[in-house]
């Protein structure tokens, strides 16, 4: 064949070389451009338009050896027509864009002469690589923006306000240095990201392990906040696992002894607690270090705090709520409510007791049915051995008492504060009502600080009204006094005794036209006022006869 300058078209035919035996089976097609022809001139081709049997040959070699000058002009193709297919075929020298915008800072915006290069970012910080929306920088469809992390520093890859895609197992940050990725643009206002990224779910095999060949010793594989695989160490033998918050890395350490156990029919929710159990015990709860610490048989005790109920022994049906709460020796206690700090300690012999607020009940010592609500109430350093008493109010029944009172209902903070011995059956309302009597019965006082003024050993008075018997001021038994302030002549008194009673000012009848009628006892008489012009005030004896009085 002779020898052709400029361009060379093959476009459907097979050339057979001189000598061949049949197509180009075992042969080499070797096209050389002529010296300074083909590829000289700017945006020259090489153009081979295959046939369509070209690659059904097996293992044959296509071959292109550009001229001494190929390499001078600038934007040459090199376009492949119709089917490459077949097996043995490849691309060798392949080349990728080498113009570069270098950038080493930690930020980076892309702009339009950007397109087709390689956006190099060199950085030991983390890096924030932008590509502006369609409203700024109008690339054309089909452009792609290369990058290539250079430096160690995080690339993470994002976009204003169009939209940028990625596959589902990806994320939008580079894998690391020397990584790259490329960003094409496939609609006005949506780009697709693909490459070297990191993964969403980074694999196991990232991680270092070791020391996991003996089963011994070993590290948990957990990830960071970014998403990174990292490694805890393990702790020691016994230890466990404990979050330390969201974002954090969590660690071995050493458990809480005892945090949880089951004896029996009984449940154990912390260290020392239940400690004396013994077989017979049964369904009883025990929460935090030292509850229950002596209950060797008692059934049915729920007790929740440290060191709660930790003074019974033996006792049954108890529900003790609050630090330090019926600790001491509670011998013979049993089917008591108590909620509290330090309520109810040292209290024995004493069943059915309600004691709620700090230090309440504490002054109980063989009392049953007895309730005390508030700080203090039923308190004190005393022995109160007596039942039936209700002290409802701060430090009501609260001070320094002990006896065998019973049947005592003191409601205000303070009331009835001092009663003991034998003090039993008053009534107590208002603050610091009947806070002068101490061993005194059977009195009733309401109002604030009503029969303050009765001392010790006063009994069976009754107060009603704010200070009504303040004025008293010394032992009294059977007054009555009714008043709202402190006043040595109030409104009403009386005495029970004597069956008088005193008005502290005028009294006022309402007229009728005559008196009731017969009297049951000879020993009644009537007063009352007829209504005539003017009124006049009558007796009527137990005979039935009026007597004019004015």
């Amino acid at each position: 064949m002779a020898k052709r300058t400029g361009d060379i078209e093959l476009a459907g035919e097979i050339i057979t070389p001189a000598g061949a035996s049949s197509g180009l089976a075992g042969q080499d097609l070797s096209l050389t451009a002529g010296d300074g022809n083909a590829t000289t001139g700017a945006g020259g081709n090489v153009l081979i338009t295959a046939g369509a049997g070209v690659t059904s040959g097996d293992g044959g070699d296509l071959t292109l050896t550009p001229g001494a000058g190929a390499g001078a002009g600038t934007g040459g193709t090199i376009n492949l027509g119709g089917d490459v297919d077949g097996q043995g075929f490849a691309i060798t020298n392949a080349t990728f864009p080498t113009a570069t915008n270098t950038q080493t800072g930690t930020s980076y915006t892309a702009v339009l002469t950007d397109a087709a290069k390689v956006i190099t970012l060199d950085n030991a910080a983390a890096i924030a690589m932008t590509i502006p929306a369609n409203a700024s920088v109008a690339y054309p469809i089909g452009t792609k923006l290369n990058f290539e992390q250079l430096g160690a520093g995080t690339v993470t890859i994002g976009i204003t306000t169009d939209t940028l895609s990625i596959n589902a197992g990806a994320t939008l940050v580079m894998n690391g240095q020397y990584s790259i990725a490329t960003a094409l643009k496939l609609t006005a206002t949506s780009w697709v990201l693909f490459g070297q990224l990191v993964p969403a779910n980074p694999p196991l095999t990232s991680v270092a392990v070791s020391d996991l060949d003996d089963g011994t010793d070993g590290e948990l594989i957990t990830w960071d906040t970014a998403g990174v695989a990292t490694t805890v160490p393990v702790g020691t033998a016994t230890h466990v696992l404990t979050s330390n918050g969201v974002g954090t890395v969590p660690t071995f350490q050493a458990p809480i002894t005892a945090a949880f156990a089951e004896n029996g029919d009984n449940t154990i929710l912390s260290a020392g607690a239940g400690g004396s159990l013994v077989a017979g015990s049964n369904y009883n709860f025990l929460a935090l270090d030292g509850a229950g610490a002596a209950l060797t048989t008692g059934d049915h005790n729920i007790l929740i705090g440290e060191n709660a109920g930790s003074g019974i022994i033996t006792n049954s049906d108890n529900i003790i709520i609050g630090n330090d709460s019926g600790n001491g020796t509670m011998s013979n206690s049993g089917r008591n409510v108590v909620i509290g700090v330090s309520a109810f300690q040292g209290v024995a012999n004493s069943t059915d007791c309600i004691a709620i607020g700090f230090e309440a009940g504490n002054a109980l010592a063989g009392g049953d049915d007895c309730i005390a609500i508030g700080r203090g109430a039923l308190g004190g350093t005393g022995s109160i051995t007596g039942g039936g008493n209700i002290a409802i109010g701060e430090g009501a029944i609260g001070f320094n008492t002990s006896g065998s009172m019973q049947n005592n209902v003191v409601i205000g903070d303070g009331a009835g504060g001092f009663l003991q011995s034998a003090a039993s059956y008053n009534v107590f309302m208002g603050f610091t009502a009947g806070s002068g009597v101490s061993t005194g019965s059977h009195n009733t006082f309401i109002g604030r600080t009503s029969g303050a003024g009765f001392t010790d050993g006063s009994s069976s008075n009754v107060c009603i009204g704010t200070n009504a018997g303040n004025g008293v001021s010394s032992v009294k038994n059977n007054q009555l006094v009714i008043n709202n302030v402190n006043a040595a002549d109030p409104l009403i008194s009386g005495d029970f005794s004597t069956k008088e009673v005193h008005f502290g000012g005028s009294l006022r009848l309402k007229e009728r036209a005559d008196h009731i009628g017969t009297f049951p006892a000879a020993t009644f008489g009537e007063l009352w006022v007829r209504s005539d012009t003017p009124n006049v005030l009558v007796f009527t004896d137990d005979a039935g006869t009026d007597w004019d009085l004015n």
